[in-house]
């Protein structure tokens, strides 16, 4: 996972190119991968904003699988909406994010 100031991307490193995805646009940090019954997914902090620690109102948790299918706004400044029913967490790992200079 490459979190960057304009794109999130996934990075297939079981194959000798490196397959690179672009999962969704805008800028991303605190990234974490996710397994699901569906597969794992990126969950990521969109437009997060230079207030840290907390999150500028604009700032949305992103949901996105890690094959390239669409990715899905879930959280956003005080309203929520319920992550896809067919992927439902099942463990958590850790992944870093980069930013773009």
């Amino acid at each position: 996972m490459i979190g960057t100031t304009t794109q999130l991307f996934s990075v297939d490193t079981s194959t000798p190119a490196g397959t690179v995805r672009s999962l969704a646009d805008g800028s991303f940090a605190r990234v974490v991968i996710a397994m699901t019954d569906a597969g794992p997914v990126a969950i990521a902090i969109q437009n997060r904003g230079a207030s840290a620690p907390t999150c500028a109102t604009t700032a949305r948790a992103v949901w996105a699988p890690l094959d390239g299918s669409a990715a899905r706004m879930v959280a956003t400044g005080g309203s929520r909406t319920s992550p896809p029913t067919a992927a439902t967490p099942t463990t958590s790992t850790r992944a870093s994010a980069s930013s773009a200079s």
